[in-house]
């Protein structure tokens, strides 16, 4: 699971909480066996959520995900609340008012069609806003080539520092040690924009406006919120607005491992479609 499936687990967990007065402890009913509450960031130090507590399974969908294979699905929301450390780390936030900008992503199955290419331009075109972006903490890097590098390792893939502020040098980018840390600075944004994923999750669970970048591999009929706009496209894998529908989209295996994998065009094409234009039209409706 990764930290979107994690938050959307989360929010189950809140509602069978507030049900049933019972705490809740993930179970992996694939695996028959407990997760250990400890390596989640999301689920650690939340009041609902406890070794003690009843087992409530991860793959609820025939051993799948909530919107396996275009589930119709709305993730539940439960609230963040964070310790005074996260809290602190959010001061150092220079703006009064901001926006958050996620320009990264998680190269993993399906990372090529989830994959926006638009947005240092987004960013340049929005100079009128504070912007600020939260990027995972790493080794000291110091030149472009190496900063690129450092992000494939951890594996993400995005625009390095020197890139953003050489056409924005307002953008305020911090190093967050951990997701708790990120989702506090989140919690005080004017909106976000962000592709489909963990940010959104935590965005849509906060109930802060956020415009979402699906393309046409994801779906908000499937892991969309009402705080959200969601920025889609139907295509010959979606015809319907559920999600991609093409086998081995996005690779049988991860893209790390084969970067070769097959990939569905329709996606690729889908997000390439999605011009800054049309974002800073959405965030136009905000204002």
């Amino acid at each position: 699971m990764g930290i979107g499936d994690d938050i959307m687990w989360r929010g189950e967990a809140y509602k069978k909480f507030k049900e049933t007065g019972e705490l809740q402890r993930p179970w992996n009913n694939k695996k028959e066996q407990y997760m250990n509450i400890e390596t989640r960031e999301v689920w650690k130090n939340v009041s609902w959520i406890s070794r003690k507590g009843k087992p409530l399974d991860t793959l609820p969908n025939n051993q799948r995900r909530w919107y396996y294979n275009g589930t119709p699905y709305k993730p539940k929301v439960a609230p963040f609340e964070f310790k005074k450390e996260q809290i602190d780390f959010q001061k150092q936030i220079k703006f009064k008012e901001y926006i958050v900008i996620n320009p990264y992503i998680k190269i993993g199955v399906y990372y090529p069609m989830k994959r926006w290419n638009y947005w240092l331009q987004l960013i340049k075109d929005l100079k009128h806003e504070n912007i600020v972006i939260c990027e995972v903490a790493s080794s000291k890097v110091t030149t472009p080539i190496e900063q690129k590098r450092d992000i494939l390792i951890r594996g993400l893939q995005g625009p390095t520092k020197e890139e953003i502020l050489r056409v924005n040098p307002n953008v305020q980018i911090v190093s967050t040690e951990n997701f708790m840390n990120t989702a506090s600075v989140m919690s005080k944004a004017k909106y976000i924009v962000t592709t489909e994923g963990a940010t959104h999750h935590v965005a849509g669970n906060m109930q802060v406006p956020c415009i979402t970048i699906y393309g046409s591999h994801s779906s908000p009929f499937c892991t969309g919120y009402k705080t959200e706009i969601a920025i889609t496209r139907l295509t010959e894998c979606n015809p319907d607005g559920y999600g991609c529908r093409i086998w081995r989209c996005g690779g049988l295996v991860s893209y790390k491992e084969n970067p070769n994998a097959d990939k569905c065009r329709s996606c690729l094409e889908a997000m390439d479609s999605i011009k800054p234009a049309e974002i800073v039209k959405a965030i136009n409706t905000w204002v």
